[in-house]
């Protein structure tokens, strides 16, 4: 230790700010933290808002909170008085002269002004990186609930792998019994078989014994009986002759055993893994856009507009009812490509090739009412639910519309969006009961319950941001909220939209939602309304408008009787 500055650092300064501590106070662990830093980093932790307790910032420890219903859990925490009696006699010692012991190599000492300067710029750069402490802490978190996570998914796999081998125990027990049972029921049917043949012989044998015992008596006795009696036994030879032409057949029986196909290797599945990543957003204070980026979306600037430019009839031949829009994508295929889901005719339809006001189009049916779509990463594919079928079609489109697989799930999904990976974000719609979200893949097995606690009855519509955000429209309870993929709410527990129905995002992290009121609200990925848009059409007055898409500055609604309109953003 060099100097009283350097015990300073070492020993009297918060690992949080890094600045001298100011009412410190002592974790069970013994580390010390200022007062407010230890109050702003316990607000970060998901244990303040459900918890008793939180990690350390320095060693990750659990601290326990005394109260932990009291708002202050900092507060309750015990002052170090030892670290104050430090400070204090840090201060005097600073405040004695202190002579400046200078090495003959220096060419020169700084100036008080360049000093000033340079701890001035050292300020800066440190205000630039202190709030990244919080966020970093708050990736710990984040990524010690992912292993979590995992821990759990391989005990669920584990459970899962036990119960199939007990059940395929189950399943070679029976198959064992019916299997020895039916070569026991074989075995009886030819033993009965042969055992009959074989006293059947040994009657005809006896016959034969007889009738040649006949034969000797009247062969060897007297002439008087000679005529009748022989015309009688050679009539009994030949009835037996007659048997004897076929009875001498020997039964020849062989069972037959075809062994079942049997893959030893695969019988209770496969485990692997894949990796993905989830960006973790910092706050706006942290990682705000520097001065001159245009990364913001822009439907949040103050300037912009929507113009409305066009219309277009979703009613196409095969149609047997007026249709009835619930969602729409959008395809960057031939210039453009919008796909809808009709529940009024039980179908999706693309539409492509621009005409004026008419496009082409192609038909799916879906059998039952179809309800959201959302577009499978980059391609040229888009996954449809059927609620009340329980199953989502995966469609190829190109732009003509073509079944590729059907999902079978276990549930009435409504809503859906692609997080990639083969994955997807579904949610019911029970209407009275709570409303579940669930992480699924494409055999609709469910990975992850992600929210099931009630805060939306009816989730019709979800989106998902690039780092993975979902996004929930719940018109009923009039909610749009932000959720992360293990379940915690980012934003949305207050009611902010009336009505609020489809949602899109665009390519720059801007979330766009259409409400009752014809109004498009545009808002970050903090839930913060940036602006919004009023549909100024008469085209439109009387429409109910049900869900939008966005491809850059061309935005798309759709109402829930047939039409199709396009904005420009200007």
């Amino acid at each position: 230790m060099n100097s009283p500055k350097d015990f300073e650092e070492d020993f009297l300064s918060c690992l949080i700010c890094f600045g001298k501590f100011n009412h410190p106070k002592t974790l069970p662990c013994l580390h010390t933290f200022c007062l407010e830093c230890l109050r702003s980093y316990i607000q970060t932790t998901a244990h303040y808002h459900n918890g008793t307790s939180f990690k350390c910032p320095t060693c990750r420890d659990l601290a326990h909170v005394p109260h932990p219903r009291s708002p202050d859990w900092a507060n309750q925490f015990k002052t170090n008085f030892y670290v104050n009696n430090l400070m204090e006699a840090a201060a005097a010692t600073n405040a004695a002269p202190q002579k400046n012991l200078v090495s003959s190599g220096d060419s020169a000492l700084l100036s008080n002004k360049e000093a000033t300067d340079k701890k001035s710029e050292v300020a800066a750069h440190k205000s630039q990186i202190k709030p990244y402490l919080l966020s970093l802490d708050l990736l710990c978190i984040e990524i010690g609930k992912e292993l979590t996570s995992v821990k759990r998914e391989k005990e669920r796999i584990k459970n899962l792998i036990i119960a199939q081998s007990k059940q395929l125990l189950l399943v070679v027990q029976n198959e064992t019994t019916r299997s020895l049972e039916r070569l026991e029921s074989i075995s009886f049917e030819i033993d009965g078989v042969l055992q009959s043949k074989i006293e059947s012989s040994q009657r005809l044998r006896s016959s034969v014994e007889s009738t040649c015992s006949d034969m000797d008596t009247l062969i060897n006795g007297s002439d008087t009986n000679i005529v009748d009696d022989g015309e009688r036994i050679l009539g009994e030879k030949q009835k037996l002759m007659q048997m004897l032409s076929t009875a001498l057949e020997i039964p020849v029986f062989k069972i037959n055993y075809n062994p079942g196909d049997i893959n030893v290797g695969d019988v209770l599945g496969t485990t692997d893994f894949q990796r993905e990543k989830r960006v973790l957003p910092l706050d706006d204070a942290v990682s705000g856009p520097p001065k001159g980026s245009s990364i913001a979306s822009p439907y949040f600037s103050p300037n912009n507009k929507l113009t409305y430019f066009s219309k277009l009839e979703t009613k196409v031949k095969g149609d047997k009812h007026n249709p009835s829009i619930r969602d729409i994508a959008l395809l960057q295929i031939q210039n453009g490509t919008m796909v809808v889901t009709d529940s009024g005719n039980n179908c999706i339809k693309s539409f492509y090739n621009i005409k004026g006001t008419k496009k082409d189009n192609s038909r799916l049916s879906t059998g039952l009412p179809p309800h959201a779509v959302t577009v499978i990463n980059t391609q040229n594919k888009i996954a449809v639910t059927i609620p009340k079928a329980k199953e989502i079609f995966v469609v190829n489109v190109t732009p003509t519309l073509a079944l590729e697989t059907q999902i079978k799930t276990h549930k009435k999904y409504w809503g859906i969006t692609s997080i990639g990976g083969g994955n997807f974000v579904v949610s019911t719609c029970p209407g009275t009961e709570a409303g579940v979200i669930d992480l699924i893949n494409m055999q609709g097995d469910v990975l992850q319950n992600i929210h099931r606690d009630g805060l939306f009855p009816n989730p019709l519509y979800l989106a998902s941001l690039s780092t993975g955000e979902i996004i929930v429209s719940d018109c009923t309870v009039q909610k749009v909220a932000g959720l992360r993929q293990n379940g915690d709410i980012i934003f949305g527990k207050d009611r902010r939209f009336i009505r609020p129905m489809g949602m899109t995002c665009d390519s720059f992290g801007g979330i766009l939602i259409v409400d009752a009121n014809q109004t498009v609200i545009a808002m970050n990925g903090q839930g913060v309304v940036q602006k919004k848009y009023a549909l100024q059409c008469k085209d439109t007055k009387k429409e109910v408008i049900r869900s939008v898409a966005v491809h850059e500055n061309i935005l798309y609604v759709v109402s829930e009787d047939s039409l199709a309109f396009t904005f420009l953003l200007q």
